[in-house]
């Protein structure tokens, strides 16, 4: 059985989206304080004032869908990431007969996913329609979206907890663990930075 967050990670890795990422010179001892680590991150984004004055961002690219459970294969297609303020849009075109695209949008209040036939919905879109509180919370993205909870964590409140280095895939990665203060079930999401 795979436990809840590691789904999520695996989830949110399959649509090639980054949760996170950190400047170079960042010390890596493990005595920092979680509020910290966001703060340095977010300096790493770019300061405060240029953060501030963001409205939107857009971004296309490659998405990628790879099974890593339960078989394996890969599906590629064009993708765009759409969001201003805590709106959002992602789009993946994989032009597969029985995986055409997908799609979930966040209209500010409701998030809404596509179906890949009539009534049928992806695993990964499913996951989504029912979980629905991660991409409100403005996790799916991560640094590309504006609605980066790591950039208001005094209006989202969520809880962090800081868990120093940890090696994935051979590098060594700062560990931040989040919950959200409202929605999110039992999941703990993980995000990594270098």
């Amino acid at each position: 059985m795979i436990s809840y967050h590691r789904t999520v990670a695996a989830m949110l890795s399959l649509v090639g989206i980054s949760l996170g990422m950190l400047g170079a010179g960042l010390a890596k001892g493990p005595e920092m304080e979680p509020e910290e680590l966001v703060a340095r991150h977010l300096e790493a984004i770019g300061d405060s004032e240029t953060r501030e004055g963001i409205q939107s961002r857009s971004a296309r690219g490659l998405g990628r869908f790879e099974v890593v459970v339960g078989g394996s294969g890969f599906l590629e297609g064009p993708a765009s990431f759409l969001s201003q303020g805590n709106k959002f849009r992602l789009s993946i075109d994989f032009k597969h007969l029985n995986y055409n695209s997908e799609r979930i949008t966040f209209d500010g209040e409701e998030c809404y996913v596509g179906n890949i036939a009539p009534g049928v919905r992806s695993q990964l879109g499913d996951f989504f329609y029912q979980y629905d509180d991660f991409v409100k919370e403005g996790l799916l993205g991560g640094v590309l979206s504006t609605a980066w909870p790591l950039a208001d964590i005094e209006e989202r409140r969520p809880k962090l907890d800081y868990r120093g280095l940890k090696k994935i895939d051979g590098q060594e990665l700062l560990e931040l663990r989040y919950r959200m203060r409202k929605g999110g079930g039992d999941f703990t999401i993980n995000l990594y930075f270098d």
